[in-house]
């Protein structure tokens, strides 16, 4: 990224616990010290999680299909803000989540549409 201070990081959201074993996977993204943040609708049960590599420990093949995206997002991430800054257009957190989410009108496809595909492209390949 050119000049924008931007981070990307992937988080368990003990806030939004439903159940004693599954926490949901979060995405927060930080611009110019301005976040936005997504719940990516994949849960995880926390002793599987390495916080410092902010991947799923993988025990079984759907984790690393859950690291797969995630290393996609982050790369999708990446990609919106080089596009931005290339097009001399504004950096903001809520900008790049607007258009990973397919919320702008630059967004091809969302984020959302993505896992929800990887997921039943994931189901398909275990069948």
């Amino acid at each position: 990224m050119i000049g924008t201070l931007c981070s990307i990081r992937f988080f368990l959201n003990y806030r939004a616990q439903k159940n004693e074993t599954k926490v949901p996977i979060c995405l927060r993204i930080n611009v110019n010290r301005k976040k936005a943040e997504l719940f990516l609708n994949q849960y995880i049960d926390p002793k599987f999680w390495d916080d410092n590599k902010e991947r799923v420990i993988v025990q079984k093949k759907s984790d690393g299909f859950i690291n797969h995206s995630l290393n996609e997002i982050d790369n999708k991430i990446t990609e919106i803000v080089w596009e931005l800054e290339e097009a001399k257009e504004v950096v903001t957190a809520k900008i790049v989540m607007q258009r990973l989410t397919g919320k702008s009108k630059h967004g091809n496809n969302s984020v959302l549409l993505f896992i929800d595909r990887f997921i039943e492209e994931a189901k398909a390949r275990a069948s």
